[in-house]
């Protein structure tokens, strides 16, 4: 429904120059299957980067970022495809762009989508997280400090840590609510976890 309403007025409008070079019916065609196609893949880019963060337990800025420079090229070809479509593959219509010129357009659009997209992903996360926890748990989370592994953490597997056991150079660190890879030396782990009076047992904790 959103989608198709972005294509009507995309359409209407011809921004990109589109509504110079094309009649009404054909930026219909353009902008749809631009669109769509773009879609597609930078929704699956967009949700499985906020799974990669959650759970290698990297910023899910970064991630979001490297997701969209990664939807740039399928982009650039759903474009050109758009742009055959809607002049029925007449000579030249590959001609439409320079390609370095696209792909700079395209992966700032990319890029800001995916960040959008996970932002908005974020914030639902972090309210649901906070409404179930309740006001008397979230006073209680801002009163403690936590390590450096701690936060490290995904926020929906909390604070409360059960279990470190070295991974090549990450740990797997295991709470009441799963597990998530943490990039950090096992002795880093253990150092930093000393508050809460662990033991280590060889290559774990």
């Amino acid at each position: 429904m959103v989608l198709g309403v972005v294509i009507l007025l995309a359409a209407i409008a011809g921004p990109y120059y589109t509504l110079e070079r094309f009649s009404l019916p054909e930026r219909v065609v353009y902008w749809g299957t631009s669109l769509t196609l773009s879609a597609m893949p930078m929704t699956f880019m967009s949700v499985y980067a906020h799974r990669l963060a959650e759970t290698h337990a990297l910023h899910w800025s970064l991630v979001a970022t490297l997701a969209g420079i990664a939807g740039v090229l399928p982009i650039v070809a759903t474009i050109y495809l758009s742009e055959g479509l809607a002049t029925v593959f007449a000579p030249g219509w590959t001609m439409s762009y320079r390609p370095a010129t696209l792909i700079s357009h395209v992966a700032l659009s990319a890029i800001a989508v995916t960040l959008i997209v996970n932002a908005l992903i974020e914030s639902r996360e972090r309210g649901r997280a906070d409404a179930l926890r309740g006001p008397i748990a979230n006073e209680k989370i801002r009163a403690f400090t936590a390590t450096l592994l701690q936060r490290k953490l995904p926020h929906h597997l909390g604070y409360d840590i059960i279990s470190v056991r070295a991974q090549d150079h990450y740990v797997e660190v295991t709470t009441h609510k799963g597990s998530a890879m943490v990039l950090m030396r096992l002795g880093d782990a253990i150092r930093d976890l000393k508050p809460l009076n662990g033991l280590q047992v060889h290559r774990s904790w």
